[in-house]
């Protein structure tokens, strides 16, 4: 039986490791996988591991592929990381003078 999607988890000597989510894409009859990059968390004792927390224990939600998908994507969280940088920009902006 083919399978078309994977998580694999690939550890060092430290105990890190690799969390990856590789699932086939289909074009017509064409099937091709996605990059192993694009879905991965590097997960370290000496490290918050902030999004892998939020993103895969807690709101994690594997009762689907899609469901899956959507705990692998860090573009929400990249964008609220990047909306608070700019609240912070602005904020500092109106407290700051230049000579």
């Amino acid at each position: 039986m083919l399978k078309d999607t994977g998580i694999f988890i690939f550890y060092d000597e430290k105990k890190d490791f690799r969390f990856f989510l590789v699932f086939a894409e289909f074009y017509g009859t064409k099937r091709t996988f996605s990059h192993y990059k694009r879905y991965t968390y590097f997960v370290s004792s000496r490290l918050t591991n902030k999004i892998f927390v939020e993103q895969i224990q807690n709101e994690g939600d594997f009762s689907s592929i899609e469901r899956i998908k959507q705990a692998f994507d860090v573009e929400p969280v990249i964008k609220q990381f990047y909306e608070e940088i700019q609240s912070w920009y602005f904020m500092a902006m109106d407290q700051v003078e230049f000579p």
